[in-house]
């Protein structure tokens, strides 16, 4: 909201000029101050409370729903979490990449988890970032999906963008993605997006 309200800030001065509206409403709003929800782990306890509130949602959605399907993702996804911002534990993320191994993003997957990338900066990564000689890459991109036809493209939101990050050896072996992705490319001619 407070992203929204800056945009609306400096876009409406503009309309007022050129006389589309009288008064830059968004000057006058007043939002609360925004924080960050505070991280909290996926321990044991509360993946337990989760699921018991999962099963339980959906039995009485597949009880209401008679015959019908009833709709488990719908469920999945409004089920509130402990916090806004939940983080794996090292057994959790290890279960996933075990689980991702033969998934073609999985080398982006890798690299998020073993070099703490945001989602944004990792999905801004191109080929010319990565030094795989060195063991190296560089943040210099950060890609946001605004829409699901708009990506927004800019700088890195942290100061590590333009950081040299060391690689791990699993990490370097993208080389082989690499060329999984050109063949790709290859295969699909025009159809390609990168």
């Amino acid at each position: 909201m407070q992203r929204i309200r800056a945009t609306l800030r400096s876009a409406l001065p503009d309309a007022v000029g050129q006389g589309l509206v009288t008064v830059n409403v968004a000057k006058l709003t007043k939002l609360q101050i925004g924080k960050r929800p505070k991280a909290l782990v996926w321990t044991a306890e509360r993946v337990t409370a989760w699921q018991t509130a999962y099963e339980r949602e959906l039995a009485a959605e597949r009880e209401r729903a008679g015959d019908r399907t009833g709709n488990a993702f719908k469920i999945w996804v409004s089920l509130p979490r402990p916090s806004r911002a939940m983080v794996w534990t090292p057994e959790q993320t290890g279960i996933f990449l075990d689980h991702a191994a033969g998934h073609p993003l999985y080398p982006l997957f890798h690299l998020m988890a073993f070099r703490g990338l945001c989602r944004g900066e990792a999905c801004g990564l191109a080929w010319p970032d990565l030094d795989l000689a060195a063991a190296s890459l560089t943040v210099r991109e950060n890609r946001v999906k605004i829409t699901y036809q708009e990506i927004e493209e800019g700088a890195p939101k942290t100061d590590a963008g333009g950081d040299t990050i060391p690689l791990d050896s699993r990490t370097v072996t993208a080389q082989t993605h690499h060329r999984r992705q050109e063949q790709a490319r290859d295969e699909w001619g025009q159809a390609w997006q990168a």
